[in-house]
């Protein structure tokens, strides 16, 4: 029980105590400052856009976005400019409305000032144009400030990812993107003239719906793109790519290859990976390389069309690479979809007596649940 003496302003003082509790248990804590933002002007917060929390905020500051029934900004754009934690109420919140945006993007504000570093969870990009994307080239600046790196987007809901090249030594190095739902595609190349560099990006425990991989012919260091421990269901082709390393993933009901030239992947390599509900699902791919794939085998998910969870005497229990399972409750990070951030959610709130004398004490129960 936790008391809270009632000459204090109860409205006032209460979101920031759970703003309190939220920063102590960030696993990334840091002596920056937390800020909080609410499209609803009755609720109190900081901001009641994420733009105008952005805009304020130093590098390394984090932003609580809270859940809404109203988008956050609808045919609008956030930029990122500076390093940043952002971090919605969930992309399929149970228990509240979802943190929604449209747009997105990460770019370089200066040579000493991009989005380096920065963090998202928890977000919604729902409508059918959305989309996140890195932007780092900077015009005049030097080929060092070229680059936009060690980002992580996790737990959040996406249609589009697009990696942009530009000037000669455009480079992407140490981004993770895991546990989401990707509705569209994630392109590390977008346009055919793309010059870009990639450096250890991984792509792991995801679901990939009617979705693709796509990187460009003039991207350099494909071979440092991991996609781990994904489930990609319903679609034709699951790569658009060359050079990547594939592996513990399933495909169902979707090519592991590309469309052209038909069920290819140049020069990738597949290891441990099963395929099962298409015509096509041989590997390694013509072209590539691999060894200990499952092939043409039902992986038994307890309900295909709502729980990919692997049933008793699926053969992707403990088959993968690492010895964890294939797909997406495998590997390093696995996945139960739909899971909100990795911060206390409340559970309970409870004020049992509210008939409190001035400059007594109002008790309440307070119970939250972190999701690791």
């Amino acid at each position: 029980m936790i008391f809270v003496k009632t000459n204090s302003n109860l409205k006032f003082w209460f979101p920031i105590f759970l703003r309190v509790i939220l920063f102590l248990s960030l696993p990334f804590q840091t002596q920056a400052a937390i800020w909080s933002v609410d499209n609803n002007s009755n609720n109190p917060a900081h901001f009641t856009t994420i733009q105008a929390a952005i805009d304020s905020a130093q590098s390394g500051d984090t932003i609580l976005v809270a859940p809404s029934s109203n988008p956050y900004g609808f045919n609008t754009t956030i930029t990122i400019n500076k390093k940043i934690v952002l971090i919605g109420a969930g992309y399929d919140n149970l228990t509240g409305g979802n943190t929604i945006l449209h747009n997105l993007e990460f770019v370089n504000e200066s040579p000493s000032q991009g989005a380096s570093g920065s963090y998202l969870s928890g977000l919604r990009f729902q409508y059918n144009n959305s989309i996140v994307s890195f932007k780092p080239d900077l015009s005049g600046g030097s080929l060092a400030s070229q680059q936009i790196n060690d980002v992580i987007i996790e737990r959040c809901y996406l249609l589009h990812v697009r990696y942009y090249g530009g000037a000669p030594g455009v480079l992407f190095k140490n981004h993770k993107l895991i546990n989401c739902r990707i509705e569209g595609d994630i392109n590390l190349g977008y346009s055919s003239s793309a010059n870009i560099n990639l450096d250890t990006i991984l792509i792991s425990n995801n679901l990939f719906n009617s979705s693709a991989i796509r990187t460009s012919s003039s991207s350099a260091g494909q071979n440092t793109v991991f996609v781990r421990n994904n489930d990609f269901i319903n679609n034709g082709y699951a790569f658009y790519s060359q050079n990547i390393v594939v592996a513990n993933n399933i495909f169902y009901s979707t090519n592991p290859g590309n469309p052209s030239p038909v069920n290819s992947c140049p020069n990738c390599a597949f290891i441990n990976n099963l395929t099962f509900g298409y015509s096509n699902d041989t590997l390694p791919t013509p072209g590539g390389i691999g060894s200990g794939n499952i092939i043409g085998q039902d992986p038994l998910f307890v309900n295909y069309s709502s729980d990919l969870t692997l049933s008793p005497g699926s053969p992707a229990i403990n088959a993968g690479s690492d010895g964890t399972d294939i797909g997406i409750s495998g590997g390093s990070y696995p996945f139960d979809v739909g899971a909100p951030p990795r911060i206390p959610h409340i559970q309970l709130f409870d004020v049992p007596n509210s008939a409190i004398p001035i400059n007594g004490f109002l008790p309440f129960e307070l119970k939250a649940k972190t999701h690791n």
